[in-house]
């Protein structure tokens, strides 16, 4: 027999099957994807997250989005009929005890509120006040926007009273973050975003940046985050403008008395664009 003659085949038959490049044919069908049994869903039910133990010198945007994506989806595989329980009684306790050790793990704080977001009753009847809605801000503001999100949607009255108590909060990254998140999801679901909200937290930073002009450092930090805020609001999918607008003279005047740090600047062009309201 031929050295490239295979039985039941011939090498005549090779030739034919092979590509035009010169490389050799496949001998073996493909044998396709085994399903996965259902024990082998236990993989998945960790709360490691190996991503966070490579260098970070590895870590690409691209990589990182593309594992949260597929935490996400093993998360939601063969999730518990009670697993939506679970998480109202972990909000529960995220609210009695914010840094309680068992909820570190980021991808369940991303399951509790998705969780939260799909199902907003699961924040019905729950005891909020000033001191632990401060505390979730800071420790878990993904999840207070949510929280704070389903009352707008439940319970406006309850709601306003949060958005004023945000407002009120330390001016902090955590606290921007919960407020910019709870002004996009409003503007996403086309519902208004409590009026308090967005006057007293600009007119609390404006005040807060001016009376920092003889600390350089702190000012700056202020601006920064406070600029940065106005124009993510201004550049989301569905721009926040109504209620800057109502503010657009004190927002000139603010970025007119920094226009020291980039940020006011890029804030004043954002205004005069998006709003189509050249200010002279």
């Amino acid at each position: 027999m031929d050295a490239f003659e295979v039985e039941g085949s011939s090498s005549h038959a090779l030739g034919n099957a092979a590509s035009d490049d010169g490389a050799p044919p496949l001998l073996q069908e493909n044998p396709g994807i085994l399903e996965v049994g259902a024990d082998d869903y236990e993989w998945f039910c960790c709360d490691v997250e190996p991503i966070m133990e490579m260098p970070s010198s590895w870590l690409t945007d691209e990589l990182k989005e593309k594992y949260k994506e597929l935490l996400k989806f093993y998360t939601i595989i063969e999730r518990p009929a009670d697993a939506v329980l679970r998480s109202r009684e972990k909000l529960i306790k995220m609210l009695a005890d914010p840094k309680s050790p068992s909820l570190h793990s980021r991808s369940e704080i991303d399951v509790i509120a998705e969780d939260i977001r799909n199902d907003p009753t699961l924040t019905d009847n729950l005891e909020l006040t000033e001191p632990n809605l401060a505390s979730l801000v800071r420790t878990y503001p993904q999840v207070a926007k949510e929280v704070i999100v389903s009352k707008i949607i439940r319970n406006p009255t309850l709601a306003e009273l949060l958005c004023i108590a945000l407002a009120d909060m330390d001016i902090e990254v955590q606290t921007v973050e919960t407020i910019y998140g709870v002004a996009v999801r409003c503007s996403e679901m086309g519902r208004a975003i409590p009026s308090d909200l967005l006057g007293i937290w600009i007119s609390r930073n404006i005040a807060a940046c001016e009376s920092m002009l003889d600390d350089p450092y702190r000012a700056s930090r202020l601006v920064r985050m406070f600029c940065g805020l106005i124009i993510g609001l201004l550049t989301c999918a569905n721009p926040v403008t109504k209620e800057l607008f109502a503010r657009s003279t004190e927002l000139k005047a603010f970025s007119v008395k920094f226009s020291g740090f980039k940020e006011a600047g890029n804030m004043f062009q954002k205004l005069s664009t998006m709003m189509g309201h050249k200010f002279s």
